[in-house]
């Protein structure tokens, strides 16, 4: 198996399982599914953000299923410690710990521990700047954080962030380092997740992944990856490459 070739497997989520009420004339809006496996439920569990067709709801979805394949069973759906929650994404830590992380209200990036089920959220313990898109990940032992401005559909500069703690995000205060790809547009793209691998020698390998929204031709969207690098002062970075291996970073 590798990141490149891909087979179909299942559907395994359909919104005609969600139960929360739709304003009148509206559907379903899903966006930004995370999957997670708790370790101590033996459960899979996706959350995604659940909005409307006119983004009246505001709210995050929470689904589980027995296996990965699915099919995932719809569990609730709500705005995570009460607050209106946009664009989302999850982080497990090393210790099972999971955290959700969203722009709260379009104001800061919230990031609330989730209970241990997985299944609810229990207060922001964490808050960055303004941004969306956010993606949280751990590099030589150091808590990041990758999102993009609020621009709707149109692409803008990368902000990356760093925790002030190591050891835990409960608490953790953020400073910006600014934009690690150096485009004002980071490439025609917006964060949605790093996927952190690691080499059989060891060696950990940072993804950024990210949509590259085309807008306003949004349903011909597709997709961003690159590697993290660090430049020859140690400052991560994101460069643009027309084909890479992971085998080579």
């Amino acid at each position: 198996p590798d990141l490149q070739h891909w087979t179909f497997l299942a559907e395994i989520f359909k919104n005609t399982s969600i139960t929360v009420p739709l304003p009148a004339g509206q559907l379903y809006r899903i966006e930004r599914p995370k999957l997670l496996f708790n370790r101590k439920t033996k459960k899979y569990v996706i959350w995604f953000h659940l909005d409307s067709s006119r983004f009246s709801l505001r709210m995050v979805g929470v689904a589980t299923s027995n296996t990965i394949r699915g099919p995932y069973e719809f569990v609730a759906g709500f705005k995570p410690d009460g607050k209106d929650s946009y664009d989302m994404g999850v982080f497990q830590d090393d210790d099972g710990t999971a955290y959700l992380v969203r722009s709260v209200e379009n104001h800061f990036a919230g990031i609330s521990r989730m209970t241990d089920d997985y299944l609810n959220t229990t207060g922001i313990t964490s808050q960055g700047p303004q941004m969306e898109g956010v993606a949280i990940f751990r590099r030589n032992g150091k808590y990041y954080m990758v999102g993009s401005h609020l621009t709707g559909w149109k692409a803008n500069p990368a902000i990356l962030c760093v925790a002030n703690k190591t050891g835990s995000l409960e608490g953790a205060a953020w400073t910006n380092l600014g934009n690690p790809t150096g485009s004002p547009t980071t490439f025609k793209s917006q964060s949605t997740f790093v996927l952190s691998y690691t080499h059989p020698s060891g060696k950990q390998l940072d993804i950024f992944m990210a949509d590259t929204w085309n807008a306003p031709n949004v349903e011909a969207a597709g997709y961003l990856w690159l590697p993290f690098e660090n430049d020859s002062e140690g400052h991560i970075s994101i460069q643009f490459l027309d084909s890479w291996k992971v085998k080579d970073y």
